[in-house]
């Protein structure tokens, strides 16, 4: 599983956004809980936030939240791996889909998921959905779960989507901290995992589009 990210796709229902250009704060508050139940700073309208700019939703967020939410987990290789042709390797992934009759996933969620820390929306619901890929060839989506539930004191993300299946990892009611300070109290989150094929690439990517539809 991995986080970081020079490139990441942020989908809402109005904005279509970067994360160098998105900034976020929030305050901390913390309740001790069996159930991990925290707070962020003062929320903010669900309906107002979606009309808001980058900008503005940056400034909403307060030192102590930045560094709260600043949650960045990296594993796996880093190094880039050149193709052939980028162009030659291409398909219309859209159109395999619809010839091969591509059907989703179900979508399922892990039993471990209330195990999670859980901190409010700053925007009392997510306005968003941020979409990672994880870069890591040799790890399967379970893999990458399991290693997100081992490690989500660094980070954790809301659902993951391979090939041949769709599972939900956090619950959507409450952030998760993959996308870094600048995203994480705004922002649903998904993870699609690295496929070796392309027919295995085109079935996640159903699933992960399938999945971001359902969430907004």
């Amino acid at each position: 599983m991995k986080y970081k990210f020079g490139t990441v796709l942020i989908l809402t229902s109005g904005l279509l956004l970067s994360q160098s250009g998105l900034d976020v704060n929030a305050e901390e508050s913390n309740e001790a809980s069996n159930s991990q139940t925290e707070n962020t700073s003062k929320s903010i309208n669900f309906e107002e936030a979606q009309k808001m700019k980058p900008k503005e939703l940056t400034n909403l967020l307060t030192d102590e939240d930045l560094e709260l939410h600043n949650k960045v987990a990296e594993h796996g290789s880093t190094e880039m791996r050149s193709k052939k042709s980028t162009n030659e390797a291409y398909q219309d992934v859209n159109n395999y889909i619809e010839k091969n009759n591509i059907k989703p996933s179900n979508i399922t969620q892990d039993s471990r998921m209330d195990s999670l820390p859980k901190y409010d929306f700053k925007s009392d619901e997510f306005i968003g959905v941020v979409i990672h890929e994880t870069s890591n060839p040799s790890s399967t989506i379970d893999d990458e779960i399991n290693y997100m539930y081992n490690n989500y004191e660094s980070a954790f993300v809301h659902a993951y989507a391979g090939s041949n299946k769709i599972v939900q990892t956090a619950s959507s009611d409450y952030l998760a901290w993959g996308a870094g300070a600048k995203a994480n109290p705004y922002f649903y989150q998904i993870e699609l995992a690295q496929a070796s094929t392309f027919d295995e690439f085109a079935k996640s990517v159903n699933n992960q589009a399938y999945l971001t539809a359902e969430m907004l």
